[in-house]
């Protein structure tokens, strides 16, 4: 058994294991190709592994989307891990174990949604449990809950996305330039761990797909502006999920919590007009989540957030209530829905 990184000759035989480990995913080659060549950050910062067995055959995977991150004055290339697994009849080898060890000499490794199995696993090389990612859901129209539609019927479905928002005190206009969205280099928090925004990032994850991701940006309110002037956004896109049309609230950031407010009532009414059965989020700060309960959002279920940041920093503890982590972060929104990129 060999552990080593991978290697675009790879590239193939990578394909055809993820088809014969995710069967139910759409899309293998298409992922593959976006994750390895398009990331702004993959060509310098590759650390993917595989385990390859005596006949070179591909038996295992850990991939590593770089990204990267600030938290107080540390900011950093971070290394969030995905799709970890080994084939089942390797399972009882060392292959697991040896792969996780391996992906976790990266400084620094995030992980979302790992469960209790792969979390034991993590925890023996120095991962630890930071925070919780909660997932959200806001019921739109509760008389179409229980009239779920067809995969095609909703492939065939034509949504047309406005170019205003209006909500009673703000105004939201739409995105398609990712240079629209101004940041602190990328960064919108100053105390919490937060990863990066920058323009890179935003044309890569969210403007590749034409029109896979809705993004709007804050332009004016009634309130008092906000001195900051980095951009107040949110992103969003059409899913199905357990047979129901949702909105996904993928991604957002502002410049004050009442921007955040701002945001949910928009994201509201443009469920209600494209005739979404319900509102799709998830959140890890609690500050946060009590302006989601109060634009009635409840929590439906939660993930753990993990990272060995505190093992390669110097002992460096993380404030588990203030990491801002979204859907648009890892790969929370791959497949999100009916296993459809």
């Amino acid at each position: 058994m060999k552990i080593r990184k991978i290697d675009k000759k790879d590239i193939p035989a990578l394909i055809a294991f993820n088809r014969s480990m995710y069967p139910e995913r759409d899309k293998l080659d298409e992922s593959i190709y976006f994750r390895f060549f398009k990331n702004p950050l993959s060509y310098k910062n590759s650390e993917s592994i595989i385990a390859v067995n005596g006949r070179g055959e591909i038996v295992g995977q850990y991939f590593l989307m770089p990204a990267r991150f600030r938290y107080h004055d540390n900011e950093a290339i971070v290394h969030w891990g995905m799709d970890y697994i080994v084939e089942q009849k390797e399972r009882r080898s060392l292959a697991g174990i040896i792969l996780c060890r391996e992906a976790l000499k990266v400084k620094f490794h995030f992980g979302l949604g790992v469960n209790e199995t792969a979390l034991s696993i993590h925890k023996r090389f120095g991962d630890e449990v930071i925070g919780n990612f909660n997932k959200y859901i806001k019921i739109i129209n509760p008389f179409s809950i229980h009239n779920v539609l067809s995969t095609s019927f909703m492939y065939n479905l034509s949504y047309k996305f406005p170019e205003v928002v209006d909500t009673k005190y703000s105004r939201f206009e739409r995105v398609h330039d990712a240079g629209e969205i101004i940041s602190n280099s990328g960064y919108w928090e100053k105390t919490s761990l937060e990863f990066s925004r920058d323009v890179d990032f935003i044309a890569w994850r969210f403007f590749y797909y034409p029109n896979k991701y809705i993004v709007y940006k804050y332009v004016s309110g009634m309130e008092k502006e906000n001195s900051d002037i980095s951009t107040s956004y949110f992103i969003v896109r059409p899913i199905l999920w357990k047979k129901i049309n949702c909105l996904l609230l993928v991604d957002y950031r502002f410049s004050s919590d009442g921007h955040f407010n701002e945001i949910l009532k928009a994201v509201t009414k443009l469920a209600r007009t494209q005739k979404m059965s319900a509102i799709l989020t998830g959140c890890s700060m609690p500050s946060l989540m009590k302006i989601l309960s109060s634009n009635y959002f409840f929590r439906f279920s939660g993930v753990v957030i993990i990272s060995n940041y505190k093992k390669l920093n110097n002992n460096c503890r993380i404030d588990n209530d203030n990491i801002l982590v979204t859907y648009g972060d890892s790969d929370a929104d791959f497949w999100k829905g009916d296993n459809t990129w």
